[in-house]
C-alpha cells in the first residue's frame, strides 16, 4: 500500500512545498514573464498549495492513485503544480504547455528544484499530448489543470480528444476562477472581456510574449476588411465583426464566405461577453456554461461533477480579511447546491460513469 497516494501524503506535501520555495533561491536562466509569475507564486505559496490540495481532494473523492499513475499537468506554466505533484509522491508526471518558452523555463525550474527525474515535457496542445502518450504506450490516469480550461478555444473538441486516452478509472480535474455563477465574479470578468474586445491592453512583465494587446474586435474587423473589403460595404463589415466574436481567423473566413454565398447574416452571438484572440483562439477568461459541459459528458459516457472551491489563505491577509474568508468558507461548506454562486472558483471533475460513488 506504500505506493498509494494518500490524502496524508498530499497534506505533508503542503509544508514541504512552502518550505522549499522559501529556502531555495529562484533560478537565473528563465524568462522575465516566468520569473514574475514564479515570484508571485513563491510570495503566495500558501494560497497556491491550498488550491492544489482542493483540486487533488476532489480527484480522490471517486478515484485512487499511486506513485506510478500517469498524471498530466495541462497548461503547466511555471511547473509549480508539477512540483507539488512530485512532492505528493507522483513519479510519472507529464507537463504540457502550448508556449515553448514556458516549457523551456519549466525544464530549468524542474532541475533547479530537484524534480526533473519524475517529469517529462511536451510542448503543444491536447493532440500532442495524445501522440506523446501513444508513443510511450501510456494511458491517462489523472489530468489536473488550474486556470486553463477557460482559455481553450473548442472545449468539446479538447475533451473528446483527452477522453480517448483516459484509463477506466481516470479523472480530469480543472479549476477556474472564471466562475459565471458568482455574480461578483461575473461582473468583474464581463468588464475585463469588454475591455479586451473593444479597448485592448497595455503590455507589462505579466504579459506573455505573443499575447495580443490590440482590441479583438479591431483585429476581426481588419481581417474581414482586408480579405473581403472589395465585396462588402462598411455596414456589412461591422455586422460581421460583431457576429464573429469568439472565432479564430479560419472560422471567420468561413463565416464571411457563407454570408457572401447565401446573403444571410449569421446569428447574433449570445454567449455573454465571452471573446477570444482571433489569431490564437485564446479566450479571455471564458465563462463556461458548466451545465452544457455536463450534458456533453453524458453523451460521451462520462460524468462531470462540479463544486465551488473554498477561499484560499495567502498568509498575508489582514486579520479582518482572513476572518471574512473563514466565515465565507464556513458558509460554503453548508451551502449545498448554492455553493458555486458564492465560491471564488469552481472545480470540475470528469470521470467514467463507472467511477465508484
Amino acid at each position: 500500500m506504500s505506493g498509494i497516494i494518500t490524502k496524508a501524503k498530499v497534506e505533508a506535501a503542503k509544508l514541504r512545498f512552502v518550505q522549499k520555495l522559501k529556502e531555495i533561491e529562484m533560478p537565473d536562466k528563465i524568462s522575465a514573464y516566468t520569473r514574475a509569475y514564479l515570484m508571485h507564486i513563491a510570495n503566495n505559496s500558501a494560497f497556491y498549495v491550498d488550491l492544489y490540495v482542493q483540486m487533488l481532494d476532489y480527484a480522490f473523492k471517486n478515484n485512487d492513485f499511486n506513485t506510478k499513475s500517469v498524471v498530466v499537468d495541462y497548461g503547466g506554466g511555471s511547473g509549480m503544480l508539477s512540483f507539488f505533484l512530485s512532492l505528493a509522491g507522483f513519479r510519472n508526471i507529464i507537463y504540457i504547455d502550448i508556449y515553448e518558452q514556458s516549457v523551456i523555463d519549466a525544464k530549468v525550474i524542474s532541475k533547479h528544484y530537484g524534480f526533473s527525474n519524475q517529469i517529462s515535457f511536451v510542448c503543444g496542445t491536447e493532440t500532442d499530448l495524445t501522440v506523446h502518450l501513444a508513443s510511450h504506450s501510456l494511458a491517462l490516469d489523472l489530468l489536473v489543470s488550474s486556470d486553463v480550461i477557460e482559455h481553450i478555444y473548442n472545449i468539446k473538441n479538447f475533451l473528446t480528444c483527452i477522453m480517448e486516452v483516459m484509463n477506466t478509472n481516470a479523472a480530469l480535474v480543472f479549476t477556474s476562477g472564471a466562475n459565471r455563477y458568482n455574480p461578483f465574479t461575473f461582473l468583474k470578468l464581463r468588464r475585463a472581456q469588454l475591455k479586451a474586445e473593444n479597448y485592448g491592453f497595455k503590455g507589462d512583465e505579466t504579459s506573455k510574449p505573443g499575447d495580443e494587446l490590440l482590441p479583438f474586435a479591431l483585429l476581426r474587423s481588419t481581417y474581414i476588411d482586408t480579405n473581403f473589403g472589395s465585396r462588402l460595404n462598411k455596414k456589412e463589415v461591422k455586422a460581421l465583426t460583431k457576429r464573429s466574436r469568439g472565432l479564430i481567423y479560419n472560422d471567420i473566413h468561413k463565416l464571411v464566405e457563407n454570408y457572401l454565398n447565401t446573403g444571410t447574416l449569421p446569428k447574433k452571438v449570445r454567449n455573454l461577453s465571452n471573446t477570444c484572440d482571433p489569431s490564437t483562439g485564446n479566450w479571455h477568461e471564458q465563462m463556461l456554461d458548466l451545465k452544457q459541459i455536463q450534458q456533453f459528458c453524458l453523451t460521451q459516457n462520462r460524468m462531470a461533477r462540479i463544486t465551488g472551491g473554498l477561499y484560499c489563505m495567502s498568509g498575508h491577509e489582514k486579520k479582518i480579511l482572513r476572518f471574512i474568508k473563514k466565515g465565507l468558507n464556513l458558509i460554503l461548506n453548508h451551502a449545498g447546491k448554492f455553493k458555486i454562486t458564492i465560491a471564488p472558483f469552481y472545480i470540475l471533475a470528469i470521470e467514467h460513469k463507472k467511477s465508484r460513488l
